[in-house]
C-alpha cells in the first residue's frame, strides 16, 4: 500500500509539477533515478503524454454519451407480446355466424407495459393456416382489442390467427395462433347458440350475456375495460343520445400515458361518439403552448382512438377532441389536461445527483 502512495505521489508530481521542482525533491527523497537533468525532462514529458491521451480518452467517451444518442439516433423497436394463455386469448359472441376475439398487446422490451398496437384477425379452415377464408378489418391503435369476426359459416371449425404490429404499415408485427405453448391451436365451432369462455372475468362474461339478450352487436356496444392500468383517466362527460335526440355527442374521454424506453412518451387518447363521425384532435403544450389540429381519420366511427409518441415526457398538455357526422353536425369537447410520465434518469444524470448529494453532506458536515 505505502508503495502505490510513494508511486502516485511521484506519478502526479512528474504530471502537475515541473522538471526543477520534480529533480529538488527526488534530490530531498535520495533517490537517484536519473543520471542528468535531460532525461528527467524526458520522462516527465512522456509521463505527461500519458497522461493527456488518457484524459482524452474519457473526455471523448463522455462526449459520445451525451452528444453521440443525438448525433446519431438509435432506432427503438418494441418487441409486441400478446398473452396468450386461454384467460388472455378469449373468444366470445360465439353464434352461427360471428365470434369476437379478445386480447392484449403489451412490450416485452420493456417489461412487459402495455403497447397500443393496430391489429386483425386472420381466419383459417384448417389447423396448418394454409386456406384462409376471412380477416377481418383493422383495428385502430389500442391496448384491448375486441376484434369481430362476422359471415362465418354455421356448423363449421375455423383457426384463427392474431397479427398486431406498433406501425401503421405492420412492419413490425407479432403474430399468435395458438393457446399457450403453441400445441393448442385457436380454433372455434360455430353454433346456434351463445358459447361464453368458462375462463372469462364475471365482468366480460356479464357483457357477452348481456348483449345475447339484447342481440345487439358485442362489439359496437361492449366497454373496453382498462382499469387494471393505474394511467388510465376517464371522464365521462356526455350520455348516450336517445332516439328521439339526434345531437352529435362526445362522451367517455380517456386518456392512457406509457413511457417507452430511451424516455419516449406514447399517450393514447380515445373518445366515443353517439353516432359515426371523424376523428379529430386538438392539444397544446401548456396553456400557451402553440394550439396544434391533428385529423386522425375521415372514417365515420363510433369509437375513436389517437397515439401520439411526440409529446414530451414530464410534461403537461391540454387537449380536446372533435368529431364530425355525416350531416356536418360538430362535437367538441371540453379541454382536458393530462401529465406525461415523468423521464428516467440517465447514468450521468444519477452521477451529477449523487456528487451534488456527496458535496451536500460534507458541508453539513
Amino acid at each position: 500500500m505505502k508503495r502505490l502512495i510513494a508511486f502516485l505521489e511521484e506519478y502526479f508530481s512528474m504530471i502537475f509539477f515541473g522538471a526543477a521542482e520534480n529533480q529538488i525533491i527526488l534530490s530531498h527523497s535520495g533517490k537517484k533515478k536519473f543520471y542528468s537533468y535531460t532525461q528527467l525532462k524526458k520522462h516527465q514529458k512522456k509521463v505527461r503524454k500519458i497522461f493527456m491521451s488518457f484524459v482524452g480518452g474519457i473526455v471523448l467517451l463522455l462526449l459520445g454519451v451525451v452528444i453521440g444518442p443525438a448525433i446519431l439516433p438509435v432506432t427503438y423497436k418494441a418487441e409486441i407480446y400478446i398473452p396468450s394463455g386461454r384467460g388472455d386469448i378469449l373468444i366470445g359472441n360465439v353464434s352461427k355466424n360471428q365470434a369476437t376475439v379478445i386480447f392484449k398487446t403489451l412490450n416485452a422490451r420493456d417489461a412487459k407495459k402495455p403497447l397500443a398496437t393496430k391489429a386483425y384477425v386472420e381466419v383459417y379452415e384448417d389447423e396448418n393456416l394454409k386456406k384462409m377464408v376471412a380477416k377481418s378489418e383493422e383495428s385502430d391503435y389500442a391496448v384491448t382489442h375486441m376484434i369481430p369476426i362476422n359471415n362465418l359459416k354455421e356448423g363449421n371449425q375455423y383457426y384463427f390467427q392474431i397479427v398486431a404490429s406498433d406501425s401503421a404499415d405492420f412492419s413490425n408485427a407479432k403474430k399468435v395462433f395458438s393457446w399457450g405453448e403453441g400445441k393448442d391451436p385457436i380454433k372455434v365451432f360455430t353454433t346456434g347458440e351463445p358459447i361464453i369462455p368458462k375462463c372469462t372475468t364475471d365482468e366480460i362474461r356479464n357483457m357477452i350475456v348481456l348483449q345475447q339478450e339484447n342481440k345487439e352487436s358485442f362489439y359496437e356496444n361492449a366497454v373496453v375495460q382498462q382499469t387494471d392500468f393505474t394511467n388510465v383517466e376517464s371522464i365521462d362527460d356526455a350520455e348516450e343520445a336517445t332516439e328521439e335526440d339526434k345531437t352529435l355527442k362526445i362522451s367517455n374521454v380517456q386518456n392512457e400515458n406509457h413511457l417507452q424506453p430511451q424516455n419516449k412518451v406514447q399517450t393514447i387518447i380515445s373518445w366515443k361518439t353517439n353516432f359515426p363521425a371523424t376523428t379529430v384532435l386538438e392539444y397544446s403544450e401548456g396553456t400557451n403552448g402553440e394550439r396544434k389540429k391533428i385529423v386522425i381519420s375521415d372514417k365515420k366511427t363510433i369509437k375513436h382512438a389517437a397515439v401520439l409518441t411526440t409529446l414530451k415526457a414530464g410534461t403537461v398538455y391540454y387537449f380536446k377532441v372533435i368529431s364530425e357526422d355525416e350531416n356536418g353536425n360538430l362535437a367538441v369537447s371540453k379541454d382536458y389536461s393530462l401529465r406525461t410520465p415523468i423521464p428516467k434518469d440517465t447514468v450521468l444524470q444519477q452521477i451529477a445527483k449523487n456528487f451534488k448529494g456527496l458535496i451536500f453532506q460534507m458541508n453539513q458536515e
